[in-house]
């Protein structure tokens, strides 16, 4: 035990000797806040990570977690799903996700409310992803994060720049629309149709 702590001490000093920056007086590494600065501490982070990871003992979790980063990259590209993220999602296909209602009308756990934990209305799996008041703000911020990325990929392939005025901090996109070039771009709007109502698109 006291080996290891000692070698943890010994790659935080090497860390810093290898940083060519100066120490301030809580013992950190002061760096440029400049691009080179960045590259630089990615490389030491890199090198500190493989040093880590070629120890027998101490570097188990290092190389767990570099695989799991990994598995988590390919699945996104590949399109295959982690085993948990699957198993999610298909509970939630079936409806028989551990809300409220569940434990208390079909599991019939005693002393189960169906009540939400936010609110008085029943806890559903629809009313947890998108119906439950306490959570609109939530439910709004994921929406236009969603219709960010979709209006980005819109607006990149028209070759159109998207309005200042339609974006926000934190990557998140306003409804509106934008005429450019002889385009009419709508962004979260909603389409008449011959029927009643109509139909909100998230671009187009």
């Amino acid at each position: 035990m006291y080996s290891g702590i000692e070698e943890a001490k010994q790659v935080l000093v090497d860390y810093r000797a290898d940083s060519g920056g100066s120490s301030t007086p809580d013992g950190t590494v002061a760096m440029a806040g400049n691009k080179a600065g960045a590259e630089m501490r990615a490389r030491q982070t890199e090198r500190l990570w493989r040093r880590l990871e070629a120890k027998k003992l101490h570097g188990v979790h290092a190389r767990v977690l570099r695989q799991a980063s990994t598995d988590r990259a390919r699945s996104v590209v590949e399109g295959k799903l982690q085993a948990e993220t699957e198993a999610l999602i298909v509970a939630a296909q079936d409806g028989v996700v551990r809300t409220n209602v569940y434990r208390a009308k079909i599991l019939k756990e005693p002393g189960a409310s169906p009540k939400c934990r936010g609110c008085e209305r029943e806890e559903s799996l629809a009313h947890v992803l998108s119906k439950c008041p306490v959570q609109r703000v939530l439910y709004d911020s994921r929406h236009d994060k969603v219709l960010y990325l979709l209006a980005k990929e819109v607006f990149t392939a028209l070759k159109v720049p998207i309005p200042s005025n339609m974006t926000a901090p934190g990557g998140e996109m306003k409804r509106g629309v934008v005429s450019r070039k002889g385009l009419k771009i709508l962004v979260d709007q909603s389409i008449p149709t011959t029927s009643a109502g109509g139909q909100t698109c998230w671009c187009e």
